[in-house]
């Protein structure tokens, strides 16, 4: 039995096109939030990690999606709610403040300390 036949790329790679360019981050920042406004937001902040290009992509969004069901392990329990509260409040303060923020959704359970009130607040002055 003879090996399988090796799959060759075409002229464009998975990293891109065959000089090097990364045709997704060449995109204008509208078309990438728009994108990254499907994803959960601890994966927006995430994709800072892709590339230079994305470094602070997350910073300028105009949506802020925060679902505490994002914040809970592989079989459905609770990471931790002092996780999400820091996770939010960075995000917040780490935010563009010259950005637009169109859209604020924010589904919690429970809120001992006011921090949700404080969230709104900060969305609905942006």
């Amino acid at each position: 039995m003879s090996a399988p036949a090796p799959i060759t790329l075409g002229c464009k790679s998975a990293q891109g096109t065959s000089n090097g360019d990364d045709r997704l981050s060449s995109l204008p920042d509208a078309m990438l939030h728009h994108m990254t406004s499907f994803l959960p937001m601890p994966e927006v902040v995430r994709t800072s990690l892709l590339s230079p290009r994305w470094r602070y992509l997350w910073t300028s969004t105009p949506f802020i999606h925060i679902d505490h069901l994002d914040f809970q392990n592989d079989i459905g329990y609770w990471i931790e709610v002092d996780m999400m509260e820091k996770f939010v409040d960075q995000l917040l303060f780490l935010r563009d403040k010259t950005a637009s923020l169109d859209e604020a959704r924010i589904f919690i359970s429970h809120s001992d300390n006011g921090k949700s009130f404080a969230w709104i607040h900060h969305a609905l002055k942006a």
